[in-house]
């Protein structure tokens, strides 16, 4: 008992203010249709539990009937919000994001609007995590696509 004890005390304190970490990921990406890419994303602890957050992200989507492939590249900042209690961590993301998207032989899409979601990750040491989440990019202004991705990440925190 002792033993569980000290390590839900030690897993709690693995993260505080002022925490950095990089993430890397690859996603599933539903634009108007289906294909993949690469994020990665930087985040910045404020507190235990609120940390400024940041990401680029590339996406390839094969066009349907033989249209070329659509290249969607989002930025965001933003807030996460994570329970980090345990080793498992759940979080949620609300940012602000640009977005483009380029078909060849078309013109560029732009727009701005928000990123929301989450996922969770578990926290195996103090020096790293693994993850699963999702994310909805809504456009407001602009004609670039709303899409969603589903992502496995790994993280660096120093």
């Amino acid at each position: 008992m002792l033993g569980l004890i000290s390590h839900l005390v030690v897993a709690s304190a693995l993260s505080t203010g002022g925490d950095h970490t990089v993430s890397l990921s690859g996603h599933y990406a539903s634009v108007d249709s289906h294909g993949g890419g690469v994020a990665l994303r930087y985040t910045l602890g404020l507190d235990d539990f609120w940390n400024f957050t940041t990401d680029a992200a590339w996406s390839g989507v094969p066009g349907s009937d033989g249209a070329p492939m659509q290249h969607v590249v989002t930025g965001s900042v933003g807030i996460l919000y994570h329970l980090d209690a345990f080793e498992w961590v759940p979080y949620l993301i609300f940012a602000l994001e640009g977005t483009g998207a380029l078909r060849v032989g078309e013109a560029d899409r732009e727009g701005l609007g928000l990123q929301l979601g989450g996922g969770i990750d578990y926290r195996g040491g103090p020096g790293w995590s693994v993850g699963l989440g999702g994310l909805w990019h809504r456009v407001i202004w602009g004609d670039a696509p709303t899409h969603a991705t589903w992502l496995a990440r790994v993280n660096l925190h120093f």
